[in-house]
């Protein structure tokens, strides 16, 4: 599967982020969706690193990037940064076999890919988000991590010299945005999806429905180099 049918898993916010605005959703449905399928969790196999570790590593891809930010289109470099920063880790967890311009490669290919994912979004289903919105999704994200943070989130915090809730709300804000336009997002594909068979009507189907679009739509526009990897996205 590609690396782009889904966010990077050790990354993304738990279900249970957006459960208190999809329960209310799904109450009212009565089509038995599991919503929580549709949120990527931290991966299973994780490898079980401390937050020093998580710490450590982030500082170290931050400077790796800043020696090579002159590569990257500077309108782009902030979310390219992330990138190369999550995928550093995921290389250094999984033990990738990824050299330092691939890693550069894989976190330009995601920013296109992830605005992409927006954009499409907005034009195909009409899905739209407010910063306020996104604001509200991050900070229930930091009210949910206050008392039992990961330690990836921790250590990555801690590598930016930032404390959870500046993590949560700049570094991590896209991932806020996107639990948020899933939210709204689901409904549309359901109305889309009204004839499909039961077994398809379910979060997994319409997730890969969703993203096998995006990645049409990106092959039209011919502006994403993909990459033969094996990486843990979900």
């Amino acid at each position: 599967m590609s690396k782009y049918l889904s966010i990077l898993g050790s990354f993304i916010l738990l279900a249970l982020l957006s459960s208190a605005c999809i329960n209310e959703q799904s109450e009212n449905s009565s089509l038995d969706i599991s919503f929580e399928e549709v949120e990527a969790v931290y991966h299973e196999n994780t490898p079980p690193l401390s937050a020093e570790d998580y710490a450590d590593m982030t500082a170290y891809a931050t400077v790796l990037f800043e020696n090579r930010a002159h590569m990257i289109d500077q309108s782009a470099t902030e979310e390219v940064q992330k990138w190369f920063i999550r995928y550093y880790i995921q290389r250094e967890e999984f033990q990738e076999e990824w050299d330092l311009e691939e890693i550069i490669q894989l976190a330009e290919d995601r920013y296109i890919y992830e605005n992409a994912w927006r954009m499409y979004a907005k034009e195909a289903y009409d899905v739209q988000v407010s910063d306020d919105m996104i604001d509200q999704q991050a900070h229930y994200n930091i009210q949910v991590y206050e008392q039992n943070t990961p330690a990836l989130i921790e250590g990555m915090s801690q590598g930016m010299d930032k404390d959870l809730e500046e993590f949560l709300m700049e570094f991590d804000r896209d991932h806020a945005e996107r639990t948020v336009i899933w939210q709204r997002l689901i409904p549309k594909l359901l109305e889309e999806s009204e004839h499909e068979t039961a077994e398809n009507m379910n979060g997994v189907h319409l997730r890969e429905q969703f993203d096998q679009e995006v990645e049409e739509y990106l092959e039209e526009m011919g502006e994403i180099s993909f990459m033969d990897t094996n990486d843990h996205m979900h």
